[in-house]
C-alpha cells in the first residue's frame, strides 16, 4: 500500500516537471467567491468555427453583462485562463468580504 505524499513531496515533484505550486493555479475559494456574487466565465469559440474548435475568446457575465475578452486562447489554455482570472477578480474584489 503506498503511502501519500506530503505536501513538500508533491512540491518538489510540480517542480521538476515545471509545474504549478500545490494548490497553487487552482483556487476554489475564488471561483466560489465569483459564482455567489454572478459572475459567470466561460469560453466561447470564435466565429467561423467549423467543427471541432481549437481556439476560444473567454467572455465574462456578471449578472447579465457580457464583456468579450480580445485575446485569443488555445483548446489547451483557456481553462487555465478561467482559473486566474477567478484569482483576478477574487483578489481585486473579495479578499476585502472574505466568505468562506
Amino acid at each position: 500500500m503506498k503511502r501519500k505524499r506530503s505536501k513538500e513531496q508533491i512540491d518538489a515533484h510540480n517542480k521538476k516537471w515545471s509545474l504549478p505550486p500545490y494548490g497553487g493555479l487552482y483556487n476554489q475559494a475564488a471561483a466560489r467567491w465569483c459564482l455567489e456574487k454572478g459572475y459567470k466565465i466561460y469560453p466561447e469559440p470564435i466565429p467561423g468555427c467549423i467543427g471541432r474548435c481549437v481556439k476560444f475568446n473567454l467572455v465574462v457575465d456578471f449578472k447579465g453583462v457580457k464583456k468579450k475578452g480580445t485575446k485569443i486562447y488555445s483548446d489547451k489554455e483557456w481553462s487555465d485562463a478561467i482559473w486566474n482570472i477567478y484569482k483576478f477578480l477574487y483578489e481585486k474584489n473579495g479578499e476585502k468580504t472574505k466568505t468562506v
